[in-house]
């Protein structure tokens, strides 16, 4: 019995081998290469198709406008704003959860029959005997070999259409991103050079990036941050679908700007044309409030007689100009309110330049105070200023005149000395880390209609021109040498004016209160006429 079986045994052996022989030789060697040609063309054909579908698929994640908010990804503005609501450039992260995607889609379609197999092999194991797997092997090999073949093909379908996508991606992102980056820095080098700047009259936050409210219907989403950007280089396409353009030049155009910080509309132009911030400063009723509309109006009628425009801004501005004006001429101007003032806003056009100017007049509690004068936030990014003079103030001066001058219905003398005020700004500003080296300082007597009828008025009351030198003299005569002395140490650039408020509305008067706006603008880059020039 047992020399049957090894009989039986042997003679199974034997056709086992002559078929697998038969199975190698006949079939397997001769198709060898075709199945190689094979299994790896056909595999690359399956990997290329799923990398090439896969971004395609109803499953696929794509980017949306709500995706930007991901901080993972896209960091926050400032002001502790999240980035804009708008839809992020194809290039900026959709390219590479595309590219993710295909390389899990293709590795996941190689490897799937071989999870497949081992999950029901296993199964398949445990119900047929050992020795039949061992005989059916050799003929499974070559099929297995194929499959890891076709799986190696699927992997070099990846690797082919990333070889292709990939440099076409990173020569579209260099093309896109130097694109943008130069069209970010022209900007940004053109309004530095115009020194436009945005000023809110409201917050005082003074910034190079205004923000922009979407024009779409029935949206609300405030576009912070209008650079060039991952988000677009030419143009911001809003969640709304509503396009916002690029820079800061182009989306003014046809955009009201908006404060960063509080949100405030701001003045058409903000961030694009000449921003100039002229902060006057002084004790109480020194007669800042008559100078600010004065001067205005001198200068107005200065940049008229050029051909230029100068007119008050929308708004709040424009009723608060054709009032002050009205009130400077009749001699009725009311005490500045002691809560924090709004800017006043004028637009400025002479020639082909155009800029906007802004002047602050706060009561003057505010300037004796610390802390008071810390909520003056125009103060510390201002790079003009007028110190205001009131020369009726000064105690030399004020022992000199007639006691009836010195009521409420003529003088009406500040209540402080110029000095005071002027210490309490500078050095809260200095104390704040304000660098006033690079701040130009008017100084400015006023009230010169009434001072130069009095003997104490010296040579400026018998000059018809007195210049800066002439005002600094006379204030060191009268014992303002500290002042004098001070704002030359502190200050870029100090320069003395002796105006009037009165007499001084008259752009060519001996006394124009516009020469020291006028001293200032061009410093900051206006192009502003010369007063005592005739229209060509």
């Amino acid at each position: 019995m047992n020399g049957l079986v090894t009989f039986l045994a042997i003679v199974g052996a034997l056709v086992w081998g002559t078929l697998v022989w038969l199975f190698y030789t006949g079939l397997v060697i001769p198709l060898a290469g075709w199945g190689v040609l094979l299994g790896l063309l056909v595999g690359a054909l399956v990997g290329g198709a799923v990398a090439l579908t896969t971004p395609f698929r109803q499953d696929h994640r794509l980017i949306s406008a709500r995706d930007t908010q991901d901080e993972a990804h896209f960091r926050r503005l400032r002001f502790g704003h999240q980035r804009d609501h708008v839809w992020p450039h194809y290039l900026a992260r959709q390219a590479t959860i595309d590219l993710e995607a295909m390389a899990g889609a293709t590795t996941g379609t190689a490897f799937a029959p071989w999870a497949w197999l081992g999950e029901h092999l296993g199964d398949l194991a445990e119900e047929v005997p050992p020795w039949i797997g061992l005989a059916v092997l050799p003929f499974a090999a070559p099929f297995a070999a194929v499959l890891g073949l076709w799986s190696v093909g699927v992997m070099v379908g990846l690797v082919i259409v990333w070889a292709v996508s990939v440099p076409v991606l990173l020569g579209a992102l260099a093309v896109w991103g130097g694109f943008g980056w130069g069209l970010r820095r022209f900007d940004e080098l053109r309004r530095r050079r115009r020194r436009a700047r945005a000023s809110c009259p409201i917050c005082f936050h003074r910034t190079n990036r205004p923000s922009y409210a979407c024009r779409g219907e029935r949206c609300d989403v405030i576009h912070r941050d209008v650079r060039p950007s991952r988000l677009g280089v030419l143009s911001h396409r809003c969640r709304c679908g509503t396009p916002m353009p690029t820079t800061v030049s182009r989306a003014g155009l046809d955009h009201v700007p908006q404060c960063p910080y509080c949100d405030h509309p701001l003045e058409a132009g903000s961030g694009v044309l000449t921003d100039v911030s002229i902060p006057v400063l002084g004790p109480a009723s020194a007669g800042k409030t008559s100078l600010i509309y004065a001067g205005l109006a001198a200068l107005q009628a200065v940049v008229r007689r050029a051909g230029g425009i100068l007119e008050p801004g929308s708004g709040a501005s424009e009723r608060s100009f054709e009032e002050g004006v009205t009130a400077v001429r009749t001699g009725h101007v009311a005490k500045t309110e002691a809560g924090l003032p709004t800017g006043l806003v004028a637009r400025l056009r002479v020639g082909r330049s155009a800029a906007l100017l802004h002047t602050f007049d706060a009561a003057g509690e505010r300037f004796a105070d610390h802390r008071l004068n810390r909520e003056l936030g125009f103060l510390d990014s201002a790079e003009q200023m007028i110190a205001v003079v009131d020369p009726f103030s000064i105690r030399r001066v004020a022992d000199q005149v007639p006691r009836e001058m010195l009521d409420d219905d003529h003088a009406a003398p500040a209540r402080s000395e110029p000095v005071e005020a002027y210490r309490t700004t500078v050095q809260r500003l200095v104390i704040d880390g304000v660098d006033l080296r690079r701040v130009a300082l008017a100084v400015v007597v006023v009230k010169a209609d009434l001072l130069v009828e009095l003997p104490v008025s010296g040579r400026l009351g018998w000059s018809t021109s007195p210049d800066s030198a002439m005002v600094r003299d006379w204030l060191e005569r009268q014992g303002q040498d500290d002042l004098v002395r001070e704002a030359d140490r502190d200050f870029a650039e100090v320069r003395y004016f002796f105006v009037s408020s009165v007499t001084g509305v008259d752009p060519d008067h001996a006394h124009s209160a516009a020469a020291p706006l006028l001293w200032l603008g061009r410093r900051a880059g206006i192009p502003l006429p010369d007063s005592t020039k005739a229209p060509a």
